[in-house]
């Protein structure tokens, strides 16, 4: 779980409404009206490191796509990866 922000905007903007995949398999979700996202899927105890795709899928995109790596961790039994906060970037000459 997590929450994108246009950080180049003049007051951290939430970034609503992008899709967020993750490699584990192939899970999608888009981000709220908060720009909040949360992603539930198994994965292996030996594949712990997968990537997060976010993508601007509007009819007009805004953002830039982001690829970056996420690990998990054990907690309470569970592996649990919390990423945060994401920067998303702009396209040029929007």
């Amino acid at each position: 779980f997590g929450y994108l922000i246009d950080r180049y905007a003049s007051y951290n903007k939430l970034a609503k409404s992008l899709e967020v995949r993750t490699t584990i398999d192939d899970q999608v979700t888009y981000t709220d009206d908060y720009g909040y996202f949360e992603i539930t899927a198994q994965t292996l105890l030996s594949e712990r490191r997968h990537k997060l795709i976010v993508k601007d899928v509007s009819e007009n995109p805004y953002y830039q796509d982001k690829e970056f790596w996420i690990s998990f961790k054990l907690i309470d039994g569970v592996y649990v990866c919390n990423v945060e906060r994401i920067a998303v970037q702009p396209i040029e000459n929007k």
